[in-house]
């Protein structure tokens, strides 16, 4: 279960961490995408800069009394290139996060750790510091 997303700045790229309860690691599926639309609702969602980055995180459940509180849209704080991230929620076990990116699409990687299970995104900065 969804229960924390962050974005911060690392050099070189933009890190995207959505933080699961529980044990083991959730599958995903990440892609660009021409819109921000909510799974589910087909809802479009307004979201800042010029690509958007769709994220599903596989494998996660139904919300729940310790689901994720934080607020369901934000820019990042140190988001760097990453200027703005809509938590759509979960929706027949697929946990959805669209993040808006300043620029055209750039290359990402993705990956998943444990202790506590996590989802991680790094997106390369087209102007690297």
């Amino acid at each position: 279960m969804l229960v924390d997303v962050e974005v911060a700045e690392a050099e070189g790229f933009d890190r995207i961490v959505l933080e699961f309860s529980g044990r083991g690691t959730p599958g995903w599926v990440v892609n660009y995408v021409d819109e921000a639309v909510l799974d589910g609702s087909g809802e479009v969602v307004s979201l800042g800069g010029a690509a958007v980055l769709d994220i599903y995180a596989s494998g996660t459940t139904w919300p729940a009394p310790n689901y994720y509180r934080g607020p369901s849209q934000f820019t990042p704080v140190n988001g760097g290139d990453v200027t703005d991230v809509y938590v759509g929620g979960t929706f027949e076990g697929y946990t959805q996060v669209l993040a808006g990116i300043d620029d055209e699409p750039v290359p990402f990687r993705v990956y998943a750790l444990t202790a506590p299970s996590r989802l991680v995104i790094d997106v390369a900065r087209r102007n690297a510091d």
